[in-house]
């Protein structure tokens, strides 16, 4: 896997949006880390960020952020985007460090975010709005409750069975499987 990609980026803005959104409504300060995100927590928004519709796109393949976020396999405490998982666990982020408890940050550079096309942070932006619009209170659920909620997807139900079957302990997940799902936000 290449270290610098445009999904690793986009993964680090989402978190950084995802911390925005938490400090907006739940705290006073700006660049506070949930104390509920670890990880798994941030592995969980991840997939119902790039899961949500956004109705007003005609194109199917960009009405979500399946696109980019397009390597989910079935595991044991859900849906994880393997690209992700593996910057996450080697250190390839810059500015987000991830261990199973918590996440730390380091000071983000000025217009670091302004290399990722603005249609792509535009996309991003839209998706956790949509997210937060179906469901304002899953930006402070922890990581169990997340699960739960990626659990109740049929395409994680199916892909899982398969894996649980073959003994490999996890199966790819079909981005057409997880469009086609009945969306469960909480």
């Amino acid at each position: 896997m290449i270290k610098n990609t445009n999904k690793i980026l986009a993964f680090e803005y989402l978190v950084y949006r995802l911390i925005k959104w938490y400090n907006t409504t739940i705290s006073s300060h700006t660049t506070v880390i949930p104390p509920n995100f670890s990880r798994l927590t941030v592995l969980k928004l991840l997939f119902l960020t790039a899961t949500v519709k956004n109705d007003d796109i005609e194109d199917v393949n960009k009405k979500d952020l399946l696109g980019l976020f397009n390597n989910f396999c079935a595991m044991q405490y859900g849906p994880v985007e393997i690209d992700v998982y593996t910057a996450m666990v080697k250190g390839y982020t810059k500015y987000y460090t991830f261990d199973n408890n918590s996440i730390k940050a380091s000071q983000i550079e000025e217009g670091y975010f302004e290399s990722l096309e603005p249609s792509l942070r535009d996309s991003i932006d839209i998706a956790i709005s949509i997210l937060a619009n179906k469901n304002q209170n899953i930006i402070q659920y922890n990581s169990t409750r997340l699960v739960n909620i990626t659990h109740k997807w049929q395409s994680w139900q199916n892909a899982m069975w398969l894996a649980n079957l073959s003994g490999t302990r996890q199966e790819t997940m079909s981005t057409e499987s997880i469009r086609k799902d009945i969306q469960y936000y909480g």
